[in-house]
């Protein structure tokens, strides 16, 4: 019986995992899985960079209850190691985000590309999944479902992780409405994990931004 849970990061984005704890995909679990003593999903958006990715700041994370790590942003390759290395002692999964999967305007990832970078990173234990894109505009939905269907034959079981906008991005990034935006991506992409950015509380308001609640309404819809 496939159970939800919302899980709000402190960055005040949020996820929806359709699943009992991280998904399966096409029958095959993961190969990962949360600890026993950490079973909720909680995510650590970022994390620690360069040189404070070192043993106590991880081993600090594992006692704050993280066991996710979205590596979001220009990590380097020995950053990453270090990451899986250090995730896999202290029970932290790792959502590994390789520039070479990366689909922008002027680079399109190739499978030869792709397949390099799954081989970079697969015989890790701590490998929990490849985040592929951050808030997609609606023309990369072909794309990126690409992508996850290339990774799905190269590493079956990994969440492929996509981050969606919020309504406030603009019917122009979205291609329609919200409900549109968000039916589109499902259709096309088929993922596992539903999730998308928010940000309802800002230093400069004094109320929470009115779309936060229709946005929840959507997703979980």
């Amino acid at each position: 019986m496939v159970r939800k849970c919302i899980l709000v990061w402190l960055s005040g984005a949020l996820m929806i995992l359709a699943s009992a704890a991280i998904a399966k995909e096409k029958g095959k679990s993961m190969e990962w899985k949360p600890p026993a003593d950490r079973p909720f999903p909680i995510l650590a958006w970022l994390g620690p960079y360069g040189d404070i990715i070192t043993d106590p700041i991880v081993a600090d994370m594992a006692n704050a209850g993280f066991n996710l790590w979205h590596m979001q942003g220009a990590y380097s390759e020995t950053e990453t190691r270090s990451a899986l290395d250090l995730g896999k002692k202290h029970g932290i999964g790792i959502l590994v985000r390789d520039q070479s999967m990366d689909c922008k305007p002027n680079r399109i990832p190739t499978d030869a590309s792709i397949e390099k970078a799954v081989d970079r990173w697969k015989a890790y234990p701590a490998l929990a999944g490849y985040a592929i894109k951050d808030e997609p505009v609606w023309g990369d939905f072909p794309e990126i479902a690409r992508i996850r269907q290339t990774l799905a034959r190269l590493d079956p079981g990994r969440l492929v992780y996509v981050n969606l906008a919020p309504s406030r991005a603009g019917r122009k990034r979205l291609g329609g409405s919200y409900p549109e935006h968000v039916d589109s991506f499902i259709k096309t992409f088929q993922p596992t994990v539903l999730s998308f950015d928010e940000y309802p509380i800002t230093h400069h308001a004094s109320r929470i931004r009115g779309e936060y609640y229709s946005n929840l309404e959507i997703i979980r819809a």
